[in-house]
């Protein structure tokens, strides 16, 4: 498998952990509330807010870095992808 392929599942996987968690903090922030706990409902959305700060740390470098080591040609207009028939599946 190559570079950008790898990046791409790592960076996806990530990116798909870093939503799960947020999602559990979520619904712990409605639960909260619903059940009257105002210091447990705040403490939880200010862990989930800290979820932000990730999203542009790891994954989304790691799938930007692998578009671009899939082809510097990426970076060019996309006309010339489509005249060269190289797509960002020919990557993986």
């Amino acid at each position: 498998m190559q570079l950008a392929g790898l990046l791409t599942i790592l960076g996806s996987a990530v990116l798909l952990a870093v939503v799960l968690i947020e999602g559990v903090f979520t619904l712990d922030l409605a639960q909260a509330a619903v059940n009257g706990h105002q210091v447990t409902s705040l403490t939880s959305f200010d862990i989930m807010t800290v979820f932000t700060h990730i999203y542009p740390i790891a994954p989304a470098p790691l799938i930007f870095l692998a578009f671009r080591n899939c082809s510097p040609r990426l970076t060019s207009p996309p006309t010339s992808l489509w005249l060269s028939g190289r797509g960002a599946g020919d990557c993986l």
